[in-house]
């Protein structure tokens, strides 16, 4: 055997031996490494094209809205670990040092960064989970055919899920982009952009204003 495949072979067992004692390290811990989630989906140019595309109607106040009873949301995440629901699984792509205790209680330590405000979160307590369209302007947007399945089948979609800071989530509350925007500028664009792939993924209407605030926030991209 060749000194460089020694080498090689010493390098990979070391790495095991690593991660073998990182394990036994934290018997109790789940370990797993975040993506870039705030990153937009598509490019400008094709979210402008969708959005044309879009409905434009007034939004449907007199449709049913019950966020309990009619929106099931924070499904059951298995693949997030035992005890874990949708919310925390967000937490877990979506942070960065990420560790899930293992005992059933889904306990999640690590940092996020809320991509609303540039708040750097130390405790899951700082963040929420925010429907990139909120529930209440789904149920306005054109769903009164949806089925409870629907309904929880949107409402539980990760692809439209944001950890984002308390204060920004409730500042947000159920706006649309003329009601409200991220304080960053710099996120309008990715913002605008999941917002328009949200709708057109399921079918949503926008209402006049929400369209012309969503074409302003598409200018600040740079593609």
């Amino acid at each position: 055997m060749t000194t460089r495949v020694h080498r090689t072979v010493l390098a990979v067992v070391l790495a095991l031996a690593v991660a073998v004692v990182a394990t036994a390290c934290n018997p109790g811990h789940a370990t797993t490494t975040a993506t870039d989630v705030w990153a937009a989906p598509t490019s400008a140019s094709t979210a402008r094209a969708q959005l044309e595309k879009l409905t434009v109607a007034v939004e449907d106040t007199g449709n049913h809205y019950n966020r309990e009873a009619d929106w099931p949301h924070w499904d059951t995440a298995r693949d997030a670990g035992r005890g874990c629901d949708i919310r925390d699984k967000v937490l877990q792509q979506q942070g960065h040092n990420i560790h899930t205790s293992t005992d059933g209680s889904c306990t999640i330590t690590g940092t996020w960064t809320s991509p609303y405000d540039g708040l750097n979160a130390t405790r899951t307590s700082q963040i929420q989970i925010d429907h990139m369209v909120p529930l209440k302007e789904a149920a306005q947007s054109g769903t009164r055919s949806w089925s409870r399945a629907d309904r929880e089948r949107f409402a539980n979609d990760t692809r439209f899920l944001v950890a984002a800071s308390v204060h920004s989530n409730e500042q947000k509350s159920d706006g649309d982009p003329a009601d409200w925007q991220p304080l960053l500028r710099t996120s309008w664009c990715t913002y605008a952009v999941l917002w328009i792939t949200d709708k057109t993924t399921y079918h949503l209407t926008v209402d006049r204003a929400e369209k012309s605030a969503l074409v302003s926030m598409l200018a600040t991209c740079t593609r």
